[in-house]
């Protein structure tokens, strides 16, 4: 019914919408501190550099493994992982787990699309097979410009739709080199490394969330380190709060949501290198 009244009045502007209607509305105000309950965050780095290690620190998150990579998340390595994970064989699978997560009661308290890269290599196959179905002539392995189009479209879509959960969401994505002007001049044209999505994919989804980690390593007293940064040159690293630290060594969901947890109650302390 709601629904309907919706679509009412977007159809009829001039009309006063149903009493009931905007009752639904009204309860959909929510204050920007409740809006910032829900994390939405990017991680983006080269491959093995700790992406899906720091979703197996995330105790109750679902998994839609596109990369089908989660089998690093062992009990041995994460004794506190809750989670499930999904192989993502096609985008029927992305729907269903939108509405099951929507609809139905479940114990997460967090999804993941890992990766997003591979998200938008599925939905292209999506558009061609789909393509092809409408005429046999047609190649399933050459895209046009209007099937990038349409594969960019799926992925927007089902983004938009995730972020209506009311859970944590992260997009894993790997990392490719791009050229940009730098910020210090505005003119001169520097190397970047961002995530790897068709740039109208990638400029709507880094628009959209609040946190956005590049995932690295270092070699430190001997020892592998991975590290994520918030705040790193040649990266699209960013912190949309200012609560982050530059970089946090070893990072794990309870460090992120120590800090993340400040818009919350007032806090701010994004000083050095965290630990």
């Amino acid at each position: 019914m709601a629904e309907a009244n919706e679509r009412t009045a977007l159809a009829n502007p001039y009309e006063i919408p149903d009493v009931d209607a905007m009752r639904a509305a009204w309860k959909k105000a929510e204050t920007p501190t409740q809006a910032a309950q829900w994390l939405e965050m990017v991680v983006y780095g080269k491959p093995k550099r700790g992406k899906t290690h720091f979703l197996g620190s995330i105790p109750n998150i679902l998994i839609l493994d596109f990369d089908q990579g989660s089998s690093i998340i062992t009990k041995q390595k994460f004794p506190g992982f809750r989670g499930k994970r999904v192989a993502v064989e096609s985008f029927n699978d992305v729907a269903l787990w939108y509405w099951i997560l929507k609809t139905q009661k479940h114990p997460f308290q967090a999804v993941a699309w890992d990766t997003a890269t591979m998200a938008m290599e599925l939905a292209l196959q999506h558009v061609l097979a789909e393509k092809v179905q409408r005429d046999p002539r047609k190649s399933a392995y050459k895209a046009e410009q209007d099937d990038y189009g349409r594969a960019a479209r799926i992925m927007r879509h089902w983004i938009t739709m995730y972020r209506s959960l009311p859970i944590h969401k992260i997009w894993v994505c790997h990392e490719r080199a791009d050229e940009a002007p730098d910020e210090e001049t505005g003119t001169q044209e520097v190397e970047w490394y961002v995530p790897d999505l068709q740039p109208s994919v990638r400029s709507y989804l880094l628009g959209l969330v609040s946190l956005i980690g590049y995932a690295y390593r270092v070699h430190k007293d001997g020892k592998l380190q991975f590290r994520m940064a918030f705040d790193r040159p040649g990266t699209m690293a960013a912190d949309r709060y200012g609560v982050m630290p530059k970089a946090i060594a070893n990072p794990t969901w309870d460090k992120i949501m120590e800090r993340y947890g400040k818009i919350l109650t007032g806090g701010e302390d994004n000083d050095g290198d965290g630990s």
